[in-house]
Order: structure tokens, then C-alpha cells, then sequence
């Protein structure tokens, strides 16, 4: 007769239902942290017109056929990497390289007319910091006829050092610390999506600006890129290079100045995107946001409060 082996469970059931709640409260910073970036984005005027100039600068890089250099230490890094491939993949050429790698011979492929993408949440990294610190110093790098070097620093710190030493910053505000929704724990987590999210937003952007807005053309030159895997059997199946209609946003509920405030957050609660008096769509985050800030504000009516904000150029 064959012995059975018994296991037994190494976590109690405690434990177990800790880490349930532990992955649920984390899963929800992340998404309150998304939440913190489209408020930013949507609201602050600086970070829309910093938006249009990267988007200008590395397209003039890439129409010049230079390249994108996304440079990281650790999960940024990582990230950048997987950056890389999604412009790659778009025909947009880009590479990506360690700070330590680079000062050890690697800089060879950094040339004039190049743009670096420095990747550092805090805006601290030292690896970081020395590289840049090298290439301004050196003269070969300086470039003839305004074909120097740009830097702009992907960080959540605009006035950091790296920040500071780049030419454009591509903020990722944080909502919160790591440690202070992990337990102390201060493994990049919610930082390293966001940072992914705003690359991954960036490189969208500028490969529509990069086919000059012709989008067909460039979901074509994606479609050549990729002819592995289930999207190059799409594509193959399909026979056709002309992109699906875009969906329009069709769950946005109408508010506009006169409704009350319990008309207006109840919208806001119903529906994901919010249409202001026919005249724009913003999503609904926004406006709750703008909701906590008129509580703490108590200025007036919140529907005038609103017109006020959604009117003005920064949404």
C-alpha cells in the first residue's frame, strides 16, 4: 500500500487573508495614483504646453535621424526598456543603456543631435547624474549648428539635480510614498506604473505626431514591425492595413452651469468621462478632484466654481 504524503499549508489562514487585504489596498494607491496623473495632466497648464515641447523635441530628433536614448538604474531601467521596444515597433529609432555601462564604453553610441531620456524617480540617481555631468563636459558632444545633445528627465521631482540638468522635465507627480502604504516596505511599486504609464502615454503621442497625425500610416509601419505572435496573425488574417474606427467616448454624461451639486456628483459617480455643456470632455477624476478642492475652498456656487475651471485653457 503506497504511503500518501501529507503538506501542510505553511501560512495560516490569518496570514492569508492579510495578504488579500494587503494586495487589494495596493492595487487601490495604484489606481489613485492613475488618478493623480490625469488630474495633473488634464489641469496643470505647465505640464500640457511641457508635454507639446517634448513631444517637438524628440520629433525634430527622429526626423534628423538621430535617436532616443532612455537611460535607468534598476526598475527604471527596466522600464525604459520596455519603452524602447514600443517605439522600436513604431519605427522610431531608440535604445536604451546603464548609466555605469555607458561611462565604460557604451557612450560611443550616445552622437550629436541625440536625445536622452533620463529615467530617475527621485531625480537622484548618482549613475545618472555622472553621465550627464560627462556629456556636458565634453566638447564632443556640444554639436555644430544647435545639433547638441537634449536631456529631459522623466522624474517625479522637477527641481531635483536631474531634473535641473535637463532641458525639459516629464513630471510623474506621486500621491504617496512606497513605504507609506507598504508597511515601510520601499520597493518601487506604484512609482515604477507610473512612470510606465506616462512613457507608455508619451510614446503613443509621439508616434501620431511622428506620422504628422496620419494615423493609418502608422498603425501600417506597426503592423510590419510586428508580424510575430496573435497581433501578426491579426494582421495577416485581416488582409487590410486600415485601422478600425476609433470609439468615441459615448458614456459621458452631460452636465452643465445651473445643474445642482447632487445632479453633478451624481454624474460624476455614474459615469467615466463628463461632457461640460457640450463644449469639452474630461474625464471624471477631474472633476472630483476639483469637487475636494471647492469643499476646502467654499467659494460660491460648485456648478460656477466648474465653469470656471473647465473653461479655462489648461483642461
Amino acid at each position: 500500500m503506497a504511503c500518501e504524503t501529507m503538506t501542510k499549508d505553511y501560512c495560516t489562514d490569518a496570514v492569508i487573508n492579510s495578504s488579500i487585504a494587503s494586495f487589494k489596498t495596493l492595487l487601490t494607491h495604484h489606481s489613485i495614483q492613475v488618478d493623480r496623473l490625469v488630474d495633473y495632466y488634464y489641469t496643470d497648464a505647465n505640464a500640457a504646453v511641457s508635454v507639446g515641447r517634448i513631444i517637438q523635441m524628440l520629433c525634430n530628433c527622429l526626423k534628423a535621424r538621430n535617436k532616443i536614448i532612455f537611460v535607468g538604474c534598476g526598475k527604471s531601467l527596466k522600464i525604459a526598456n520596455k519603452v524602447v521596444s514600443t517605439l522600436q515597433s513604431m519605427g522610431m529609432s531608440s535604445i536604451s543603456m546603464h548609466p555605469t555601462d555607458a561611462l565604460h564604453g557604451d557612450i560611443g553610441t550616445v552622437g550629436e543631435g541625440d536625445c536622452i531620456m533620463a529615467c530617475s524617480t527621485s531625480g537622484e540617481t548618482e549613475e545618472i547624474i555622472q553621465l550627464l555631468k560627462y556629456l556636458d563636459e565634453k566638447e564632443i558632444w556640444h554639436g555644430e549648428n544647435g545639433r547638441r545633445i537634449q536631456k529631459v528627465a522623466v522624474t517625479a521631482e522637477a527641481h531635483s539635480t536631474i531634473g535641473s540638468m535637463s532641458d525639459e522635465c516629464l513630471l510623474v507627480p506621486k500621491k504617496v510614498k512606497e513605504c507609506e502604504v507598504q508597511n515601510g516596505l520601499k520597493a518601487p511599486t506604484v512609482s515604477s506604473t507610473s512612470m510606465l504609464i506616462v512613457l507608455d502615454c508619451l510614446s503613443l503621442a509621439l508616434s501620431q505626431a511622428h506620422s504628422n497625425g496620419d494615423l493609418a500610416t502608422r498603425n501600417k509601419v506597426f503592423e510590419v514591425m510586428h508580424p510575430g505572435g496573435k497581433i501578426g496573425e491579426t494582421t495577416r488574417s485581416n488582409g487590410s492595413n486600415t485601422p478600425p474606427p476609433t470609439r468615441t467616448i459615448v458614456d459621458a454624461a452631460k452636465i452643465r452651469c445651473g445643474m445642482s451639486e447632487l445632479d453633478i456628483l451624481q454624474a460624476v459617480i455614474l459615469y467615466d468621462w463628463i461632457d461640460w455643456d457640450g463644449k469639452k470632455q474630461v474625464p471624471s477624476v477631474v472633476v472630483q478632484s476639483h469637487y475636494r478642492a471647492w469643499k476646502k475652498s467654499n467659494s460660491g456656487a460648485f456648478d460656477q466654481y466648474l465653469n470656471d475651471i473647465l473653461s479655462s485653457a489648461a483642461i
